[in-house]
């Protein structure tokens, strides 16, 4: 690929650390999910793991549904499919009723401006404001909370240094008083970001301050 994207060859030792670290948290992840399975899969000598157990296998630790169907075929057992789309439909309804039951279609705009990231704005993050790329190994062992620092805010045009309390509330017109919204890119996260994979979205949690 070197030749298409110069940057691997010129970054070849990071890229290769990158990778080394991933595939080391990815198999505690597989050694845990593993052990989870076998619990499962083994159960009162069960020949289908259920539906429920297959989502919790790939929300929790990750793992697709085609590896469980692997591990559940080298055991001589089958996997509820059908349940296995269920849960994950039910999982993305309670999201999908979440986020309408507290956010306005104007509140999602805003949601979805902050979030969604142009390349040049990625671009200018890395190369203009030296943010390094946010260190995710931890969404491998997502139990495990450690300390973030918040590395840059965004306001939906701009990158910011730090929010005072005046820019943090509107001012004018009918939203006078309320809370502004802003994005932050964190040096460290133990979330899962969103993927176009259709077994794939994004983790939804909350940041806490740290005294």
């Amino acid at each position: 690929m070197g030749h298409c994207f110069a940057e691997i060859k010129a970054h070849q030792k990071t890229v290769e650390d990158i990778i080394a670290d991933e595939e080391k948290l990815f198999s505690r992840a597989l050694e845990k999910g593993t052990v989870w399975f076998e619990k499962v899969a083994l159960k009162d000598s069960l020949q289908e793991v259920s539906g429920a157990a297959a989502f919790k296998l790939c929300d929790t630790y990750g793992f697709p549904l085609d590896l469980t169907q692997l591990l559940a075929e080298e055991r001589g057992v089958t996997v509820d499919v059908a349940g296995y789309r269920a849960a994950m439909e039910e999982a993305r309804q309670r999201s999908r009723d979440g986020n309408a039951s507290t956010r306005t279609e104007e509140e999602e705009a805003v949601v979805r401006r902050l979030r969604d990231l142009t390349a040049e704005q990625t671009d200018w993050l890395a190369k203009t404001a030296a943010v390094p790329h946010t260190n995710d190994s931890a969404k491998y062992v997502w139990e495990n909370l450690s300390p973030a620092t918040v590395v840059a805010i965004y306001d939906g045009k701009n990158f910011l240094k730090e929010i005072t309390a005046e820019a943090a509330t509107e001012n004018e017109g009918a939203n006078a008083g309320a809370k502004v919204p802003f994005g932050v890119i964190l040096d460290y996260t133990n979330f899962y970001a969103e993927s176009g994979a259709e077994d794939s979205w994004a983790t939804v949690g909350w940041l806490m301050g740290v005294a």
